[in-house]
């Protein structure tokens, strides 16, 4: 059977729900501290940390579209307030960019092993290998 052509069940509809809001959260917050980062160490790790949700949030919002659901609204540059007052400082920021990590991969292998549909399967052990490389 061809997993890839099935609707997706209520499990993988709120995994990715979820996926994409808290993912947006998070990459606002992120963006945030980004743009008070004056460690460059922590700042390229901030860096591509922002890349990867950025090319993660392009592969879910297909997944909305191809089934006919509205894509989240999410946050977004509305919520986002950068040059602003700084306040946290580095070491706090690389911190809270660890523990989110660690709550990314619990997510990610939660939905993955509630998803029936292969490419959704795919799509969060991809970014639970992400996830990984971010926390070495």
């Amino acid at each position: 059977m061809d997993t890839e052509k099935l609707k997706l069940t209520s499990s993988e509809i709120g995994s990715l729900w979820g996926e994409y809001v808290n993912g947006t959260a998070i990459d606002v917050i992120n963006r945030y501290m980004d743009s008070t980062i004056e460690d460059e160490a922590i700042k390229n790790v901030f860096d591509e940390d922002l890349k990867t949700f950025e090319k993660q949030k392009k592969k879910i919002i297909p997944f909305f579209e191809s089934e006919g659901f509205p894509v989240p609204i999410g946050f977004n540059e509305s919520d986002l307030n950068l040059g602003k007052q700084k306040l946290f400082s580095d070491a706090f920021c690389l911190n809270y960019l660890h523990i989110m990590t660690l709550h990314g991969l619990l997510g990610h292998v939660t939905a993955l092993s509630t998803s029936v549909r292969k490419d959704l399967r795919d799509f969060y052990d991809k970014c639970d290998n992400d996830a990984k490389k971010c926390i070495t």
